[in-house]
Parts: C-alpha cells; structure tokens; sequence
C-alpha cells in the first residue's frame, strides 16, 4: 500500500478515511475551504499518512529510527498523538506531532510538509491553517520542532510560547 500510494497509484479512497477521527477543526472560508484537522486515532493509519506526504510518520506502526517501542505504545495509550490536516479529497498536506505531557498539556514536537515537495518544512500556504489549529484547537504548551523546519509564521508563535522542557 505504502509503496503504491509513493509511486503516485490510484488506492480507494477508504485508505485515507481509515483510523481516523471526524473533523476536528473545518475551514469555511478562504482558499483552503473544505480542508479539515482530524487526529489520526489507530497507529495503521499513520501508514498511509506518511507514505502520502513523504514523512516519516508511518513509523509508528512499522518503527524504524525514532520511533521505538515506547514511542509506539505510547500512541495507543494517547501519550503521543497525530493530527493531519485534510485537503477537500482527505489527502494528508500537514501533519502535527503531539507529546502529551499530562491530560491537559500539549507539547508540539513536530509539525511536518510534503517531505518529497517542501523538505518537511510545512508549505505557506497552509500557515494559517496551522496556526488557527495551535491557537485554537491544540493549545500547546511549547512547540519543540526545530526552528529551520518553521515557516516564519510558525517560527514567531513557537518563540511567543517560549520553551518547556521535556517529561
């Protein structure tokens, strides 16, 4: 599956509704309108997700470098979390990676683009997207991605936050 949807083949489109959540978040307007945030709730589906928008995130399900077995686990338990944002055909543009450090605070760790397009770096165009979801929905506590893999726009909310250490 992993390595049709790579190569650009046609999978159902089932493949990208599977383990995961409803909308979370919908935009209304804009040019983005119809995209939605939904959280990726079984670790299979993060699969798809990666393969789609060439990152790395499938490893939670398949591991691989960074994503040992606590980490693994750690998703089926809600310790970490994934939210995708979905384009108007439920494709994956963005994904947000999540530590939670008790039930009520979130620490972004990573905030993903189209690896194979942008470099991982999250395109501009959805920066607003992205930041209406932090600001809005996710309420982090800090955001821990490296500042070169930032838009600007991400760049200067992250340094508003300012830092948490990690748990």
């Amino acid at each position: 599956l992993a390595a049709r949807i790579k190569a650009g083949k046609p999978v159902a489109d089932a493949v990208f509704a599977q383990g995961v959540s409803a909308p979370l978040m919908q935009i209304k307007q804009g040019p983005l309108e119809g995209f939605a945030w939904k959280r990726i709730e079984d670790r299979k589906a993060t699969v798809p997700e990666g393969a789609y928008v060439g990152h790395s995130v499938g490893g939670y399900e398949t591991g691989g470098i960074g994503y040992t077995t606590e980490k693994r686990e750690g998703f089926n338990t809600g310790l970490w979390q994934i939210y995708t944002l979905r384009d108007n055909r439920n494709r994956p543009v963005n994904t947000v990676e999540v530590k939670m450090l008790d039930e009520n605070t979130p620490v972004v760790t990573q905030i993903k683009g189209n690896g194979r397009a942008t470099g991982n770096v999250p395109a501009e165009k959805y920066d607003t997207a992205i930041l209406d979801f932090l600001q809005d929905y996710l309420r982090p506590a800090a955001i821990e991605e490296k500042d070169e893999l930032l838009t600007p726009v991400l760049k200067a909310y992250k340094d508003a936050l300012g830092s948490t250490p990690r748990q």
